[in-house]
Protein backbone atom coordinates (compact mmCIF):
# COMPACT_ATOMS: atom_id res chain seq x y z
CA UNK A 1 0.00 0.00 0.00
CA UNK A 2 1.47 3.30 -1.02
CA UNK A 3 1.47 6.00 1.48
CA UNK A 4 -0.02 9.14 0.34
CA UNK A 5 2.26 11.78 2.39
CA UNK A 6 0.26 14.50 1.31
CA UNK A 7 -2.64 13.26 3.20
CA UNK A 8 -0.42 12.62 6.19
CA UNK A 9 0.83 15.72 6.46
CA UNK A 10 -2.57 17.45 5.69
CA UNK A 11 -3.25 15.12 9.00
CA UNK A 12 -0.67 15.57 10.89
CA UNK A 13 -1.07 20.09 10.53
CA UNK A 14 -4.93 19.68 11.00
CA UNK A 15 -3.90 17.63 14.41
CA UNK A 16 -1.94 20.19 15.49
CA UNK A 17 -3.68 23.07 15.15
CA UNK A 18 -6.23 21.17 16.71
CA UNK A 19 -4.48 20.78 19.80
CA UNK A 20 -2.78 24.40 19.63
CA UNK A 21 -6.96 25.82 19.52
CA UNK A 22 -7.12 23.53 22.52
CA UNK A 23 -4.35 24.72 24.72
CA UNK A 24 -4.93 28.36 23.59
CA UNK A 25 -8.83 27.97 24.28
CA UNK A 26 -8.09 26.01 27.95
CA UNK A 27 -5.49 28.79 28.99
CA UNK A 28 -7.74 32.08 27.72
CA UNK A 29 -11.18 30.60 27.47
CA UNK A 30 -12.78 31.89 31.06
CA UNK A 31 -15.65 29.46 32.02
CA UNK A 32 -18.86 30.26 34.11
CA UNK A 33 -19.64 27.22 36.00
CA UNK A 34 -23.05 27.71 37.33
CA UNK A 35 -24.43 25.08 39.43
CA UNK A 36 -27.95 24.72 41.70
CA UNK A 37 -27.08 23.33 45.09
CA UNK A 38 -29.36 21.70 46.92
CA UNK A 39 -29.12 21.73 50.84
CA UNK A 40 -31.90 20.53 52.87
CA UNK A 41 -30.92 22.06 55.87
CA UNK A 42 -30.49 25.61 53.84
CA UNK A 43 -32.95 28.18 56.21
CA UNK A 44 -36.04 30.46 54.08
CA UNK A 45 -34.42 33.35 54.15
CA UNK A 46 -31.21 32.10 52.22
CA UNK A 47 -33.19 30.39 49.66
CA UNK A 48 -32.00 31.60 45.84
CA UNK A 49 -28.27 32.62 47.96
CA UNK A 50 -25.77 33.14 44.99
CA UNK A 51 -22.40 32.65 45.96
CA UNK A 52 -19.28 33.53 43.56
CA UNK A 53 -16.44 31.48 43.80
CA UNK A 54 -13.01 32.30 42.88
CA UNK A 55 -9.89 30.17 43.35
CA UNK A 56 -6.23 29.45 42.15
CA UNK A 57 -5.62 33.13 40.67
CA UNK A 58 -2.12 32.24 40.71
CA UNK A 59 -0.96 35.80 39.70
CA UNK A 60 2.42 36.11 38.51
CA UNK A 61 4.78 38.12 36.26
CA UNK A 62 3.93 39.45 32.92
CA UNK A 63 5.95 36.56 31.51
CA UNK A 64 2.35 34.36 32.32
CA UNK A 65 -0.55 34.45 31.24
CA UNK A 66 -3.15 36.47 33.29
CA UNK A 67 -6.78 36.56 32.69
CA UNK A 68 -8.71 39.39 33.17
CA UNK A 69 -11.46 37.57 35.47
CA UNK A 70 -13.28 41.03 36.22
CA UNK A 71 -15.21 41.79 33.59
CA UNK A 72 -16.80 38.79 33.29
CA UNK A 73 -17.18 39.19 37.10
CA UNK A 74 -19.06 42.45 36.50
CA UNK A 75 -21.43 40.85 34.18
CA UNK A 76 -22.64 38.24 36.91
CA UNK A 77 -25.53 38.77 39.56
CA UNK A 78 -23.93 37.07 43.30
CA UNK A 79 -24.69 38.03 46.87
CA UNK A 80 -21.57 36.83 48.29
CA UNK A 81 -18.04 36.07 47.16
CA UNK A 82 -15.34 33.78 48.29
CA UNK A 83 -11.86 33.60 47.46
CA UNK A 84 -10.57 30.06 48.24
CA UNK A 85 -6.04 30.65 48.06
CA UNK A 86 -3.58 30.72 45.82
CA UNK A 87 -4.02 34.22 44.76
CA UNK A 88 -0.21 34.17 44.02
CA UNK A 89 2.56 31.76 42.65
CA UNK A 90 5.22 32.21 45.07
CA UNK A 91 7.03 33.25 48.56
CA UNK A 92 8.55 36.64 47.56
CA UNK A 93 7.62 40.41 47.54
CA UNK A 94 8.20 40.62 43.77
CA UNK A 95 5.21 37.50 43.79
CA UNK A 96 2.72 39.36 45.69
CA UNK A 97 3.08 42.88 44.17
CA UNK A 98 1.53 41.07 41.14
CA UNK A 99 -1.34 41.12 43.29
CA UNK A 100 -1.86 45.16 42.05
CA UNK A 101 -2.90 44.30 38.64
CA UNK A 102 -6.09 42.79 40.56
CA UNK A 103 -6.47 45.28 43.12
CA UNK A 104 -9.06 47.77 41.45
CA UNK A 105 -11.31 44.11 40.86
CA UNK A 106 -10.55 43.24 44.25
CA UNK A 107 -11.59 46.18 45.46
CA UNK A 108 -14.76 46.93 43.61
CA UNK A 109 -16.04 43.12 44.93
CA UNK A 110 -15.40 43.66 48.09
CA UNK A 111 -17.36 47.04 47.62
CA UNK A 112 -20.51 45.24 45.89
CA UNK A 113 -20.77 42.08 48.41
CA UNK A 114 -19.62 41.15 51.04
CA UNK A 115 -16.22 38.64 50.59
CA UNK A 116 -14.38 36.13 51.84
CA UNK A 117 -10.43 35.18 52.08
CA UNK A 118 -8.47 31.42 53.21
CA UNK A 119 -5.30 31.72 51.85
CA UNK A 120 -3.57 28.52 49.82
CA UNK A 121 -0.30 27.17 49.90
CA UNK A 122 0.95 29.38 47.88
CA UNK A 123 0.04 32.19 50.16
CA UNK A 124 1.47 31.01 53.04
CA UNK A 125 4.79 32.86 53.32
CA UNK A 126 3.38 35.90 52.08
CA UNK A 127 0.04 36.01 54.14
CA UNK A 128 0.87 38.86 56.97
CA UNK A 129 1.12 41.48 54.12
CA UNK A 130 -1.92 39.51 52.28
CA UNK A 131 -4.12 39.55 54.71
CA UNK A 132 -3.05 43.59 55.25
CA UNK A 133 -3.54 44.35 51.55
CA UNK A 134 -7.26 42.71 51.44
CA UNK A 135 -8.62 43.90 54.62
CA UNK A 136 -7.69 47.03 53.95
CA UNK A 137 -10.07 47.09 50.77
CA UNK A 138 -12.69 45.48 52.78
CA UNK A 139 -12.47 41.74 52.02
CA UNK A 140 -12.56 39.59 55.10
CA UNK A 141 -9.50 37.36 55.78
CA UNK A 142 -10.21 33.91 57.75
CA UNK A 143 -7.76 31.96 59.79
CA UNK A 144 -9.06 28.99 61.35
CA UNK A 145 -11.60 31.80 61.94
CA UNK A 146 -15.24 31.94 61.60
CA UNK A 147 -17.73 35.27 61.35
CA UNK A 148 -21.60 35.64 61.40
CA UNK A 149 -23.46 37.39 57.77
CA UNK A 150 -26.67 38.33 57.87
CA UNK A 151 -28.55 38.18 54.66
CA UNK A 152 -32.01 38.49 54.17
CA UNK A 153 -32.96 38.98 57.62
CA UNK A 154 -31.56 35.30 58.66
CA UNK A 155 -27.34 34.75 60.55
CA UNK A 156 -25.65 32.18 59.37
CA UNK A 157 -21.72 31.49 59.75
CA UNK A 158 -18.57 31.96 57.19
CA UNK A 159 -16.09 29.53 58.50
CA UNK A 160 -12.16 29.58 56.67
CA UNK A 161 -9.52 26.77 57.66
CA UNK A 162 -5.73 28.48 57.76
CA UNK A 163 -4.59 27.60 54.36
CA UNK A 164 -3.03 23.98 54.07
CA UNK A 165 -3.60 20.63 54.52
CA UNK A 166 0.28 19.86 54.73
CA UNK A 167 0.57 22.23 57.22
CA UNK A 168 -1.89 20.77 59.78
CA UNK A 169 -0.93 17.47 58.87
CA UNK A 170 2.44 18.57 60.73
CA UNK A 171 0.86 20.26 63.65
CA UNK A 172 -2.05 18.82 64.19
CA UNK A 173 -5.55 19.81 63.30
CA UNK A 174 -6.52 21.19 66.86
CA UNK A 175 -7.21 24.82 65.45
CA UNK A 176 -9.52 23.56 63.00
CA UNK A 177 -11.54 21.28 65.43
CA UNK A 178 -11.81 24.13 67.92
CA UNK A 179 -12.89 26.60 65.55
CA UNK A 180 -15.79 24.13 63.88
CA UNK A 181 -17.01 23.06 67.50
CA UNK A 182 -17.05 26.81 68.45
CA UNK A 183 -19.01 27.54 65.02
CA UNK A 184 -21.79 25.92 66.54
CA UNK A 185 -25.22 24.89 65.00
CA UNK A 186 -26.84 26.87 62.10
CA UNK A 187 -26.07 27.07 58.20
CA UNK A 188 -22.45 26.88 57.97
CA UNK A 189 -20.85 27.50 54.50
CA UNK A 190 -16.71 26.50 55.23
CA UNK A 191 -13.90 27.83 53.05
CA UNK A 192 -10.53 25.61 52.18
CA UNK A 193 -8.27 26.08 50.41
CA UNK A 194 -6.96 21.79 50.11
CA UNK A 195 -10.07 19.73 49.81
CA UNK A 196 -8.42 17.02 51.46
CA UNK A 197 -9.40 18.35 55.06
CA UNK A 198 -12.84 17.66 54.15
CA UNK A 199 -12.98 14.96 56.11
CA UNK A 200 -11.92 16.86 59.58
CA UNK A 201 -14.56 19.25 58.99
CA UNK A 202 -17.56 16.93 57.61
CA UNK A 203 -17.32 15.83 61.41
CA UNK A 204 -19.01 19.00 62.18
CA UNK A 205 -21.48 18.51 59.32
CA UNK A 206 -21.41 22.06 57.71
CA UNK A 207 -23.54 21.87 55.11
CA UNK A 208 -21.34 22.99 52.30
CA UNK A 209 -17.25 23.55 52.20
CA UNK A 210 -15.67 25.07 48.78
CA UNK A 211 -12.16 24.74 47.45
CA UNK A 212 -9.33 24.52 44.99
CA UNK A 213 -6.02 23.92 44.95
CA UNK A 214 -6.57 20.71 42.31
CA UNK A 215 -6.76 23.09 39.23
CA UNK A 216 -8.85 19.62 37.91
CA UNK A 217 -5.55 18.54 37.22
CA UNK A 218 -4.52 21.09 34.73
CA UNK A 219 -4.40 18.55 31.79
CA UNK A 220 -7.58 16.54 31.54
CA UNK A 221 -8.81 13.97 29.00
CA UNK A 222 -12.22 14.36 27.34
CA UNK A 223 -14.88 12.55 29.76
CA UNK A 224 -12.44 11.53 32.02
CA UNK A 225 -12.48 12.80 35.92
CA UNK A 226 -9.68 14.48 37.56
CA UNK A 227 -5.96 12.25 36.70
CA UNK A 228 -3.95 14.12 39.50
CA UNK A 229 -3.88 16.06 41.99
CA UNK A 230 -1.13 17.77 44.27
CA UNK A 231 -1.11 16.06 47.63
CA UNK A 232 -3.18 13.28 46.27
CA UNK A 233 -1.08 12.00 43.00
CA UNK A 234 -3.24 10.51 40.30
CA UNK A 235 -7.04 9.33 40.70
CA UNK A 236 -7.72 11.54 43.85
CA UNK A 237 -10.10 10.91 45.72
CA UNK A 238 -10.66 15.05 45.67
CA UNK A 239 -10.39 16.54 42.22
CA UNK A 240 -13.18 18.83 41.05
CA UNK A 241 -16.77 18.79 41.67
CA UNK A 242 -19.51 17.78 43.94
CA UNK A 243 -18.63 15.65 47.15
CA UNK A 244 -21.10 14.62 49.66
CA UNK A 245 -20.19 13.02 53.51
CA UNK A 246 -22.43 10.02 53.47
CA UNK A 247 -22.25 10.16 57.49
CA UNK A 248 -23.13 13.80 58.20
CA UNK A 249 -24.39 15.03 54.56
CA UNK A 250 -22.09 17.47 54.56
CA UNK A 251 -21.16 18.47 50.82
CA UNK A 252 -17.96 20.10 48.83
CA UNK A 253 -17.56 21.89 45.55
CA UNK A 254 -13.70 21.65 44.26
CA UNK A 255 -13.51 24.37 41.58
CA UNK A 256 -11.19 23.98 38.75
CA UNK A 257 -9.93 27.15 39.36
CA UNK A 258 -7.85 30.08 36.84
CA UNK A 259 -4.45 29.50 36.91
CA UNK A 260 -1.52 26.93 36.68
CA UNK A 261 1.92 26.47 38.86
CA UNK A 262 4.90 24.41 37.55
CA UNK A 263 3.70 23.16 34.20
CA UNK A 264 2.28 26.71 32.80
CA UNK A 265 -0.63 24.54 30.98
CA UNK A 266 -3.83 23.75 30.93
CA UNK A 267 -5.36 21.55 28.46
CA UNK A 268 -8.99 20.34 27.99
CA UNK A 269 -9.41 22.38 31.31
CA UNK A 270 -10.88 25.82 30.70
CA UNK A 271 -10.04 28.21 33.99
CA UNK A 272 -13.19 28.48 36.11
CA UNK A 273 -15.17 30.84 38.30
CA UNK A 274 -18.07 29.26 39.73
CA UNK A 275 -21.84 30.71 40.72
CA UNK A 276 -24.02 28.59 43.17
CA UNK A 277 -27.73 29.37 43.60
CA UNK A 278 -28.45 27.57 47.20
CA UNK A 279 -31.81 25.99 47.08
CA UNK A 280 -33.48 23.74 49.69
CA UNK A 281 -34.65 21.33 46.75
CA UNK A 282 -34.06 21.05 43.00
Amino acid sequence: MKINWKWVFRGAMALAAACIGIYWGSMTWLKVSEHTVTLPRLPDELEGLRVLHITDLHSTSEKRMNLDIWKTIDTLEFDIAVITGDMIMGRNEEELSTLISHMDGLTALAARVPTFFVAGNHDYYSLLQMAEMLSNIGITVLQDEYCTVEYNGCTFTVAGTLDDYHYKRKGGYNSLHDMMAAAGDGFKLVLSHQPQVFDEVAVYAPDLMLSGHTHGGQLRLPFFPTLYAPGQGFFPKYGDGFYTNDDTGAMLYISRGIGTTIFRIRFFNRPEIALLTLRTQE
